[in-house]
């Protein structure tokens, strides 16, 4: 009696364990393994590295501008915030591949202010060398005239002395004529300092130029060694433990939008196609976050299937 009574009680437990084995299998399957399309997928936000230097209000406007992006297409929402249920939870992770970024943002904007401080430099040059070119004409002219003037001068005293001497109009006309040739001289040697002092000016404005073009060249160097090794900005991953997105890289606020939408994308189980400026393209490569119609017709392709 005792051993029936036994069998009997392990008969009911192992019967009530399949059952709670079923049923576990029933809700893990139902709730984590709906169609795509067939109610939205939960999403929360897990890992959020500070070094990213963004607020966590601008990682959730990424996100719903990527959520939009692909719901609006179908007319439904295909993402919602929570965790219950089937969830993706979305990880802002800081390596070397932000860290690269940020160097490189940091380079590009010490070149676009280089630039700037070039721009400047070449024009103030470029002007000293207008300015130039107009001031050695203006005493080319002056110098031309000054000894003209300085010929006929020394002419009429040649003259004069030739004839026995000055009368004392001639003299004083004389004088004239030397106070004006010596006031014309002053001017003369005035305009000589004035383009000396530019061409000293314009060999400085020049050696900056090329300094700061130099520098140009090198901080140039360092991006595109920054930016040599390339690297994912984004994954999605789907395992035992869960599903999760992990964003590790974007250079922009529009790039944050892309590779969030990209990696939404394969959570709605889309694949990559050929279209560089798809946003399910392998590369971030695109410049707007707009679907294409490969985009679309995969989508559509992914929601019929939940349909049938």
């Amino acid at each position: 009696m005792d051993n029936k009574k036994r069998g009997f009680g392990s008969f009911f437990v192992f019967f009530a364990l399949g059952l709670l084995a079923s049923w576990v299998l029933y809700t893990y399957r139902t709730n984590l393994f709906k169609a795509p399309c067939e109610e939205p997928i939960r999403y929360r936000i897990g890992q959020f590295d500070p070094r990213f230097k963004i607020p966590s209000s601008e990682l959730q406007k990424a996100i719903n501008k990527a959520i939009k992006l692909w719901s609006e297409p179908i007319g439904k929402d295909l993402f919602t915030y929570g965790s219950t249920g089937r969830s993706v939870t979305v990880n802002l992770i800081y390596d070397e591949r932000q860290e690269n970024t940020h160097t490189s943002n940091e380079l590009v904007q010490n070149i676009n202010n280089a630039k700037k401080l070039a721009s400047l430099a070449k024009e103030k040059m470029m002007q000293a060398k207008s300015e130039y070119t107009a001031r050695s004409s203006e005493y080319e002219t002056a110098l031309k005239k000054f000894q003209r003037d300085q010929e006929n001068y020394n002419a009429e005293v040649d003259r004069v002395n030739n004839n026995g001497g000055a009368t004392p109009d001639e003299y004083e006309k004389l004088n004239e004529q030397k106070a004006v040739l010596t006031a014309e001289y002053n001017a003369v040697e005035k305009l000589r300092e004035g383009i000396n002092s530019l061409a000293e000016q314009i060999n400085a404005l020049t050696q900056n130029y090329n300094s700061l073009a130099m520098n140009i060249n090198k901080e140039v160097d360092n991006v595109n060694r920054t930016y040599g090794e390339k690297f994912n900005e984004g994954e999605y991953i789907s395992d035992i433990t869960g599903e999760s997105i992990n964003i590790y890289e974007f250079s922009s606020e529009k790039k944050l939008e892309r590779v969030i939408a990209h990696e939404l994308g394969h959570a709605l189980g889309l694949d990559h196609n050929d279209d560089p400026e798809s946003i399910m393209y392998e590369l971030n490569s695109g410049p707007d976050l707009v679907l294409t119609k490969e985009d679309i017709a995969s989508l559509q392709a992914i929601c019929k299937k939940a349909d049938e």
